[in-house]
């Protein structure tokens, strides 16, 4: 897995792998264990391992710190789950990983860091692609669209800073859409999104679980395309 890292307002977001995922040792209740998380990534000089919050200010604005780019679990202890540790550091425990880890196992980290390719603009091309952009920007909630451009036959679409990104999303190809707002009162922020590929057409709508073109384009906002890319950009301030 591959994240946009943001220590604080004094350092510049900068890309690391995450190398292990789990929740703060404590007696938390159902409802708030997911605030707890935290990822082992590299530092900003990509030598020691640290722990970041993924959530932090709780009690003023929620502020996102780890964004998730990529999420390829091919490597990842225990499978198919979203915490846990890539397979070589399965063997420590994940809230004493960076204090504890051998210099041998800190090498590959770092070698792994230096083997891992970000690739800015994302071509959605399967569902893997679009579980990535889910990841990147909590499934569009709460989204809000700051800006859309068009020109010949190319829609680019700017979204608000929010959950610690911001996304920008380029439809192409016979591209249509519609924004409306979602009441009298003009609002037009996201309670959710969908995205999906239906008869060679890329279709991004506002609503929760659609996947259909008919439950899309009555969504109050829709776009479609041939073809969709997009960019993640850290938003954490």
């Amino acid at each position: 897995m591959l994240a946009w890292v943001t220590i604080d307002r004094q350092h510049k977001p900068y890309l690391s792998p995450i190398f292990a995922r789990a929740i703060h040792k404590g007696d938390w209740d159902e409802n708030s264990i997911g605030w707890h998380e935290f990822c082992v990534v590299l530092n900003e000089n990509k030598d020691q391992l640290i722990n970041v919050d993924v959530y932090q200010n709780l009690n003023k604005n929620i502020k996102v710190h780890v964004v998730t780019v990529e999420s390829d679990f091919k490597n990842w202890l225990p499978k198919d789950k979203y915490y846990g540790s890539i397979d070589f550091l399965a063997k420590y425990d994940p809230e004493e990983l960076s204090k504890k880890i051998s210099l041998q196992d800190l090498k590959k980290c770092i070698d792994y860091a230096n083997n891992s390719h970000y690739q800015e603009i994302h071509q959605i091309k399967n569902k893997n692609d679009v579980v990535d952009l889910m990841e990147a920007n909590f499934g569009f909630h709460d989204a809000h669209i700051d800006e859309i451009i068009t020109k010949d036959d190319k829609t680019k679409i700017l979204f608000e800073k929010s959950w610690g990104s911001q996304i920008e999303m380029t439809f192409e190809k016979y591209v249509s859409y519609r924004v409306e707002p979602y009441d009298t009162l003009a609002t037009d922020w996201w309670g959710d999104g969908s995205l999906f590929s239906k008869n060679g057409f890329w279709f991004l709508c506002n609503g929760e679980d659609v996947d259909t073109i008919n439950d899309a384009k009555n969504c109050g906002i829709y776009f479609s395309g041939k073809k969709v890319s997009y960019r993640v950009f850290p938003a954490c301030y």
